[in-house]
């Protein structure tokens, strides 16, 4: 894993937990960023909002309704559709833009540069 998607979470008590980010995301509707990660020990997948202005020492606030935790997991199993298509060869660019022709199949902007 790049150190760019290591998120190091601290609890209360003190305790460090290691997080890899699996992707953020900002919402228009509720005009917020969000970031989406898994938790290194455990595999539990969570999420929290953060201001990107903040730089890499920001602090991550509460999802605090279930109208964002709604959102956020259609735009969860968006991801992985579009992980899967790469994957499992439905994408024709294979997540290479320079191989592409225009396919929509990996959720890329593809126009073959």
């Amino acid at each position: 894993m790049q150190d760019d998607r290591l998120l190091i979470l601290q609890q209360q008590d003190g305790t460090k937990v290691e997080c890899e980010i699996i992707f953020t995301y900002h919402d228009n509707d509720f005009k917020k960023d969000y970031v989406v990660f898994k938790v290194k020990a455990s595999g539990e997948l969570s999420a929290a909002t953060y201001n990107p202005q903040d730089g890499s020492q920001g602090e991550l606030g509460p999802v605090e309704s279930d109208e964002e935790w709604k959102k956020l997991e259609e735009v969860l199993n968006d991801y992985y559709d579009q992980m899967q298509q790469k994957n499992d060869g439905s994408c024709s660019c294979g997540g290479s833009c320079s191989n592409c022709s225009g396919c929509s199949g990996c959720g890329e902007d593809c126009d073959g540069e």
